[in-house]
């Protein structure tokens, strides 16, 4: 089971990731992470399920963040290659340009060593691996200067 690391505290991660949107809103189980391109059908908007999340690339445009998506209570950035820097800048446009004020989620292949800065651009958690240095994950956090966005 993957881990979350959040507010300093190491736990089972609740939230269900489905890879592939169902054709109705209404299918999703609670506490689904949803790819954001199954919530572009503004028909079933407002959702009925208040707890579904949307994870998403970090090539994502930012024009694809409507109001609706910033009102959900989770966005997911989904990290394929640590090495790619635009997470840095999607996380920081979401919470200082777009106001995103929810949980905004770390996931994927990231770098343990990258948390801190992750954390100054707004990421409020992470979902590590199960074979991550949990000790050292939140070593990392608790000992990186926080910086306002």
């Amino acid at each position: 089971m993957t881990m979350l690391l959040k507010q300093g505290l190491l736990i089972k991660d609740p939230w269900l990731y489905l890879d592939q949107p169902l054709d109705d809103y209404r299918d999703y189980p609670w506490f689904s992470i949803v790819p954001l391109e199954g919530l572009r059908d503004k028909s079933q908007w407002p959702l009925a399920q208040t707890w579904i999340g949307a994870w998403f690339g970090v090539g994502t445009e930012r024009h694809q963040f409507t109001e609706p998506l910033l009102n959900l209570p989770l966005l997911n950035i989904k990290v394929e290659n640590f090495a790619d820097g635009r997470v840095f800048s999607l996380a920081k446009e979401l919470r200082a340009n777009l106001r995103y004020e929810g949980e905004l989620r770390i996931s994927g292949n990231f770098m343990l060593d990258q948390m801190a800065h992750l954390k100054n651009c707004g990421v409020s958690s992470f979902s590590l691996p199960d074979d991550s240095d949990f000790e050292y994950a939140q070593f990392i956090l608790q000992h990186s200067p926080r910086h306002d966005f």
